[in-house]
């Protein structure tokens, strides 16, 4: 009697269990049915979050131009070297002239970094921007500008009257203090 009461109990304690994930499941399904389908949403979703816009380029606080990925391919005036392979590039001096963008410094913004270089700095050493995947890359031709962390997709460019602010450099043993 104990062992038919002991297999009862383990039947029942498997049946609701794999009721439960089939449960589960049918939410999990109906869930991705609907958050995958971009006419529902109005959204398109990724692993990587929404779709660049494009590349903007700004003179001071207005946008000049948005550049659609589209027309990333049109960009291209020469060729550029990186890593062994060829690739259609534009030089960033080459990109401001064809929308009539100055000013005495430029920024560079990535989706996770930002720089801020002076014009010399910028027409002195040669910056391609080229096509990778659907995606805007920067490459350095120069080791002049190795020190400066440039962003490795480009996503906008602004170019302002005001130099670029000096980043601070802390002093050496200097504790970092958070507030």
């Amino acid at each position: 009697m104990k062992r038919f009461l002991f297999v009862a109990l383990i039947l029942l304690a498997f049946t609701f269990t794999a009721c439960k994930k089939s449960e589960e499941a049918k939410d999990q399904n109906s869930e991705k049915q609907s958050s995958t389908n971009p006419a529902e949403t109005g959204k398109k979703k990724g692993k990587k979050g929404p779709a660049s816009a494009g590349l903007e380029i700004y003179q001071g606080d207005k946008v000049v131009v948005t550049i659609p990925q589209k027309d990333y391919a049109t960009l291209s005036t020469s060729d550029v070297k990186v890593e062994g392979k060829d690739y259609k590039a534009i030089l960033l001096t080459d990109l401001l002239k064809k929308y009539n963008v100055t000013g005495k410094s430029i920024t560079l913004k990535g989706p996770a970094k930002e720089a801020s270089l002076s014009w010399e700095q910028v027409t002195a050493n040669p910056i391609y921007i080229y096509l990778v995947k659907k995606r805007l890359q920067i490459f350095l031709d120069s080791k002049a500008l190795e020190e400066v962390k440039l962003p490795v997709v480009l996503i906008r460019v602004t170019a302002a009257d005001t130099p670029p602010e000096p980043a601070p450099t802390p002093a050496k043993g200097a504790k970092k203090h958070t507030t």
